[in-house]
């Protein structure tokens, strides 16, 4: 979760596309296209599962970003799966 902030902070698109589940990832291109936001923090509420033996885990954040020189924020539970020994975003609730 934090790396994927990360990436999306430091606008690393290769990185989002690498850590998102195949049945659920946008294309390649559509990441490049990047909007102008600024992300100012994230918080992690919340963690379901994710141990080491787990397959499914559960992430629950607040993000802070700026976009059109407005701050807003993205709550978010998102959905990770284990795939070959790394933990892939499948999905999220708003």
């Amino acid at each position: 979760m934090r790396s994927r902030y990360s990436a999306y902070a430091l606008q690393l698109p290769h990185y989002l596309f690498k850590t998102w589940h195949k049945s659920t990832r946008p294309s390649l291109q559509s990441l490049l296209r990047q909007e102008d936001i600024e992300w100012l923090s994230l918080k992690i509420l919340a963690k379901e599962q994710g141990c080491q033996q787990d397959a499914v885990g559960v992430v629950t954040f607040t993000a802070m970003y700026r976009h059109n020189n407005q701050i807003a924020q993205l709550s978010e539970t998102s959905t990770f799966e284990k795939v070959q020994g790394s933990w892939v975003y499948v999905d999220a609730k708003h």
